[in-house]
């Protein structure tokens, strides 16, 4: 039950970044996808309930789970404002999974926010269509404010905007209200829908819950680096206690997206973050890892040079090569920082900015391209 009025023009561009992604997953890791599709039958029994208030992070890993023959049943319950990027992400994705010839429900408008609201049920909608079957749940619900920690000083900082500009700003630090919504809603929010599926008899030894996190833990990452770690420590546990439902944390690089544009020095920090891995010889996509993230839960023999399994398997971390280079990263960082006057806090136009980045941080001439995706995603927006 579709609520939300879906523009035709929107949904293409949005279908058009998802499809981008299918085709590099079989162009760049074609071995890979075969040996996911030899191994589709541990997943496409199930129902795959995707609690999709940021669909754009667990994108890959639901796009290999379709072109693979692993997704067969769809369920993408989504809170997302009509009209913005996610909202028509998750649009994309159900078309995706209807050309694949999965059974897809959509429910729109339905909170999966069960933590924040103190809600010991799953939502009545959610709970009409995983009946009667068993689930694996991805796992990608709204992360909250990305503010420094309580008590935390103001802070000056340079952010690369989405044009090409650059601008000095003054972040100030979360309050504990919203440092413990962050914690509710990417900490703990994965584990209580897991404790409330397996109540249920919903999950089942195939079944997998898949969570999405990363390492860093920038000034102004803050309260979003507790709840992640909250997100890790919770999954852990549960798999040491050996119940239904497996549960994996997926350790993300800070590869340039939309939601890094919440984030102050967010894009800057991600395009250096992914030019210091390439320096290292990590040229692993996005799209790759959500790829190489599900055959990595499939097959437990699985390995990958970039790839990582920590804490008894319950982190896959594709994130080394970003940790290794981000000291560095941290320099330029606040080099950047001491190329904007303290007392400026005027947007610095694209041609002088560029000149800026170049210097500052060494990015080839058109490192600009590195953000078309964004562009894309940016004309849904409009």
């Amino acid at each position: 039950m579709a609520i939300g009025t879906v523009d035709p023009a929107k949904l293409e561009r949005a279908k058009a970044v998802v499809n981008q992604m299918a085709a590099t997953q079989r162009e760049k890791q074609p071995e890979a996808l075969v040996r996911l599709e030899a191994r589709a039958d541990r997943f496409n029994r199930q129902t795959w309930l995707h609690l999709g208030a940021s669909s754009l992070v667990a994108a890959p890993t639901v796009v290999a789970g379709l072109q693979s023959g692993a997704i067969k049943r769809y369920v993408m319950v989504s809170r997302d404002r009509a009209g913005s990027v996610q909202f028509y992400m998750g649009h994309a994705l159900a078309e995706l999974a209807r050309e694949k010839g999965a059974e897809v429900v959509f429910l729109d408008r339905v909170d999966a926010l069960l933590v924040e609201k103190k809600r010991e049920e799953i939502p009545a909608e959610v709970l009409e269509v995983v009946s009667g079957h068993q689930v694996s749940l991805i796992e990608s619900i709204a992360f909250g404010q990305p503010l420094p920690r309580p008590g935390t000083e103001t802070l000056n900082v340079v952010d690369l905007k989405k044009n090409g500009t650059l601008k000095r700003e003054i972040v100030g630090a979360a309050t504990p209200e919203q440092a413990q919504t962050a914690k509710n809603n990417m900490g703990l929010n994965p584990g209580k829908w897991h404790e409330l599926l397996v109540k249920l008899g919903l999950m089942d030894v195939a079944s997998v819950d898949v969570s999405y996190s990363s390492w860093v833990d920038m000034p102004t990452y803050g309260i979003l680096a507790e709840a992640k770690r909250t997100l890790e420590n919770e999954a852990v546990e549960r798999r040491a206690r050996k119940e239904n439902g497996c549960s994996y944390v997926v350790m993300q690089p800070a590869t340039i997206s939309p939601a890094l544009t919440m984030i102050k020095k967010g894009l800057s920090m991600g395009l250096e973050s992914v030019y210091g891995s390439r320096r290292q010889g990590d040229d692993l996509t996005f799209a790759e890892k959500g790829l190489l993230t599900l055959l990595a839960i499939a097959d437990p023999t699985f390995s990958h040079p970039w790839m990582d399994r920590e804490r008894g398997g319950a982190l896959l971390r594709f994130d080394r090569s970003e940790r290794e280079s981000f000291p560095k990263t941290e320099i330029k960082l606040s080099a950047l920082e001491n190329e904007i006057p303290l007392e400026s806090i005027e947007v610095v136009a694209a041609p002088q900015a560029d000149a800026i980045l170049r210097r500052v941080f060494g990015w080839p001439e058109g490192w600009q391209r590195e953000l078309d995706p964004i562009r894309i995603l940016e004309q849904i927006e409009a």
